[in-house]
């Protein structure tokens, strides 16, 4: 079963910058994934997408069987959405995960 699913996914922000070009992901449930790569690559874009801080200019965003795009707002969606995310989500940004410690 797919929990998360992107398709066709872009994000340009409002000052042209684009982020994220025709991103298509699956992740079945169970499955651990990492994402990295280079700075300014969209990593943190393409999370923030998943956990509704940011909305996809294009394309559909799935996560947990919901829509984020189509059902993004609507209060017993949004219940639903952040139930999963907070159930399924683990983040540490590398901002965290590098400074030294006092």
């Amino acid at each position: 079963m797919k929990f998360i699913e992107l398709k066709n996914v872009n994000k340009t922000y409002k000052n042209g910058i684009t982020a994220v070009a025709d991103m298509s992901v699956e992740v079945s449930k169970g499955e651990f994934v990492f994402v990295i790569g280079l700075t300014a690559s969209g990593k943190s874009t393409f999370i923030k997408m998943l956990y509704r801080e940011e909305k996809p200019t294009k394309g559909t965003v799935f996560v947990g069987g919901l829509n984020h795009v189509y059902q993004y707002g609507t209060q017993h969606t949004s219940r639903r959405i952040d139930r999963c995310i907070i159930r399924y989500f683990g983040y540490l940004s590398t901002d965290e995960n590098t400074q030294p410690n006092p």
